[in-house]
């Protein structure tokens, strides 16, 4: 990767659109205005026409940032890219990081991108593209919002950076692209004008951020104020660890527990630390049947039953969460058949787009523009809480979704603008209206996601092991969305020991099936790292993550946390994937001279200075170690 020191400005055009079925861009203008101030005026001609564009470009320290609006017959424009840029000379050792739900590292871009485009066997299963790929252009494209969950792109290594933001607070869906040009890298954000008149959202290109962890914060800074974390209960902060999920019953299986059984999984929960028990499969026919109808399934016992449970979790001190799903529709649910069916998404060709779970159910996807959706989603949810006494539920798919624009234009909204707006005005409408029974009510959503996580309080993120062949590009970087929005409250896999310490160091709580608690490696490491977290709270629960920021480690990874009662302490969580037996030490670059070194607990890490690097030598997978600054 080529980024020539002092660069600030576009060395190509910034910008391009489709009209007519040709490619626009500034130097193919009919006509060109310079208002001064870095604003310019192309104006494009076909056939009868026009379509006006008023730039803004501001020069920045190392950059640029800029602001495009459009005038004319914008319902012609087939897309418009911007920012859009060419990167040249593209290196095996560059890494492109997506702000994706779980982060997409791609190391070597060009060669993943290609891999990704040409080595697909199969096309995507019915319905369900995460990441979708031109194999003709060589592109990948990430769609915000469904597994794009920040607008941050980042081209880097250990020399230099290539920072793509887009600070967008308005409610539209965009796609961040990137395509191989032989040994190229065309980078670009996708958008859908429409209308008579329509704006961009603000755009920056920056070369000073080398580490990811920089552009992070300059992220979190732009958007401060849109990305909030939602107040979750107070308890949460102090006593929450994860859950454990059980399922009560899949389709066309005989159920494999009752609602009188759930009062017993919650003290095996409350047994390991866990103080939450996550309930899927109780309504419908079975798990993923009938949504979004959401009545407990007379198979599994009565409703009478289901509250019983629900009060017995509670006296016990546990919280019950039932799951719901936050897009999907069943043709045979009763609101489908009392007026859904006029409120789902709809395919550039007028076709319901459709989508298979592993059921016999081919689901369509609700438009979350629509009132009479979100009326049946938040009331069936203060339903659920009120009448049947849970404690919280899930919302499956609102931040990590396939990606589909809703092209129905009896919904009254453009295809690209109607899910963020549409899922924000739901989960608040949830989580008043359950948040009115019970205070201490809370929604976890699968995935992350930087607008709509101000509107539930847990986040699922996976991506601590391989990732699947249509989620991920590259390998899985959960650490960028942690550093970017540190307090949030998430919780991660622990379906293997790999993934449940990595899960542990990025500070998250745990996501438990049975099967975990049914090993007895993984279910003891459970137990322990719950205690961990207790008694480590101010810096694994209410403290900062700051990944491995500032440092440089050599035979393994380092979390750092830094406490919310002293900014000058910081606890290090070391990690490696050698054998517990393994004499090698990890090796540290960074650690600040003058700091005092606690290891914990005492004995188990043993620690070497060799010039400017510190060598850590300890038994097993994890050691803990805390920093004392000033001392």
């Amino acid at each position: 990767m080529r980024v020539p020191p002092g660069v600030t400005w576009p060395d190509t055009p910034p910008w391009r659109f489709k009209l007519g079925g040709a490619w626009c861009c500034p130097l193919e203008a009919e006509s060109v205005s310079d208002l001064g101030g870095g604003r310019w005026v192309h104006t494009f001609q076909a056939g009868t026409q026009q379509v006006r564009v008023e730039t803004r470009l501001i020069r920045e320290e190392a950059g640029w940032r800029g602001h495009l609006q459009l005038s004319g017959d914008l319902d012609r424009i087939a897309e418009l890219r911007f920012p859009e840029l060419r990167v040249a000379e593209i290196e095996r050792h560059d890494h492109l990081l997506v702000g994706h739900n779980c982060g997409d590292d791609l190391a070597n871009p060009c060669m993943a991108i290609e891999r990704f485009c040409r080595l697909q066997r199969r096309p995507p299963p019915k319905g369900l593209t995460f990441v979708a790929s031109d194999p003709e252009r060589m592109e990948v494209a990430y769609r915000y919002p469904a597994f794009m969950s920040q607008q941050l792109m980042l081209l880097h290594n250990e020399a230099a950076s290539l920072a793509v933001f887009c600070f967008g607070k308005d409610g539209a869906s965009r796609d961040f692209c990137a395509a191989r040009e032989a040994d190229s890298l065309r980078l670009g954000v996708r958008h859908w004008p429409h209308g008579r008149q329509w704006s961009s959202p603000e755009v920056a290109v920056s070369h000073d951020t080398v580490a990811w962890h920089a552009a992070a914060r300059r992220y979190r800074k732009e958007m401060n104020g849109v990305v909030r974390a939602s107040p979750a209960p107070e308890w949460m902060r102090e006593s929450f660890h994860g859950w454990l999920q059980v399922m009560l019953c899949r389709e066309g299986e005989a159920p494999r527990h009752r609602f009188s059984d759930l009062p017993a999984l919650m003290r095996q929960a409350l047994d390991h630390g866990l103080n939450v028990l996550h309930i899927a499969g109780w309504s419908g026919k079975g798990f993923d049947t009938l949504y979004p109808d959401y009545h407990p399934n007379p198979a599994l016992g009565t409703v009478e039953e289901l509250r019983e449970a629900m009060d017995a979790i509670r006296v016990m001190g546990g919280h019950a969460v039932l799951y719901t799903n936050g897009r999907l529709v069943d043709p045979d649910s009763e609101w489908y058949k009392n007026g859904g069916r006029d409120w789902i998404c709809l395919d550039p060709e007028g076709q319901p787009y459709c989508e298979n779970w592993n059921t016999s159910v081919d689901f369509f996807a609700a438009c979350p523009s629509s009132e009479s959706w979100r009326e049946q989603m938040a009331g069936s949810i203060e339903r659920m809480v009120r009448d049947y006494g849970c404690h919280a539920v899930q919302i499956d798919q609102c931040a990590s979704m396939p990606a589909v624009n809703c092209h129905n234009p009896a919904h009254g909204h453009a295809p690209a603008e109607n899910f963020l707006n549409g899922l924000e005005a739901m989960l608040k409408e949830a989580q008043k209206r359950a948040k009115a029974v019970d205070p201490d009510f809370f929604i976890w959503c699968e995935g992350q996601h930087d607008r709509l996580g101000g509107f539930y309080d847990v986040g699922q993120a996976g991506g601590t092991g391989p990732g699947g062949w249509s989620t991920h590009v590259g390998r899985p970087f959960p650490e960028l969305m942690r550093a970017t929005f540190p307090d949030r409250i998430v919780v991660g896999e622990t379906d293997t020991l790999h993934r449940l310490l990595h899960t542990f160091a990025q500070g998250k709580a745990f996501d438990v099936f049975p099967a975990t608690l049914a090993d007895p490696v993984l279910s003891d490491w459970v137990k322990r790292l719950i205690e961990v977290r207790q008694n480590l709270g101010e810096y694994l629960m209410r403290g900062n993550f700051h990944a491995d920021e500032g440092l440089k480690v050599v035979g393994g990874w380092v979390a750092r946390h830094r406490s919310n009662l002293n900014p000058d302490q910081e606890l290090l969580i070391l990690r490696r994937d050698l054998p517990a037996e393994a004499s090698e030490p990890l090796w540290i670059k960074g650690l600040v001279p003058g700091t005092a070194f606690h290891p914990l607990p005492d004995g188990d890490l043993r620690l070497e200075s060799h010039g400017p690097w510190t060598a850590c030598h300890f038994q097993g997978p994890l050691a803990l170690l805390r920093l004392e600054r000033g001392t």
